[in-house]
């Protein structure tokens, strides 16, 4: 479909949660580090693709948000460090 092809040009590195699990399974993300690079580059894919103003953009953005946080205290954990 054209919007698959949109999206494609659009997005040069997909990333999902799926996408996460099985590389946090292969070995591929094995730190917070990884994991938080891994959730920037699905936000701002979502937050590129999606328009400022819609649903989805302001879903993904607050998810951002939450999930910055939820890591920022991770990392400030004995486990974190």
């Amino acid at each position: 479909a054209a919007s698959d092809v949109y999206k494609r040009q659009v997005i040069k590195q997909p990333m999902d949660l799926k996408l996460m699990k099985q590389r946090i399974k292969e070995g591929a993300i094995t730190s917070s580090m990884d994991l938080r690079r891994a959730f920037s580059l699905m936000f701002a894919n979502a937050l590129m693709y999606n328009h400022p103003g819609t649903e989805v953009h302001r879903m993904a953005n607050e998810m951002r948000v939450a999930t910055d946080e939820i890591l920022d205290e991770f990392d400030r954990t004995p486990l974190g460090s």
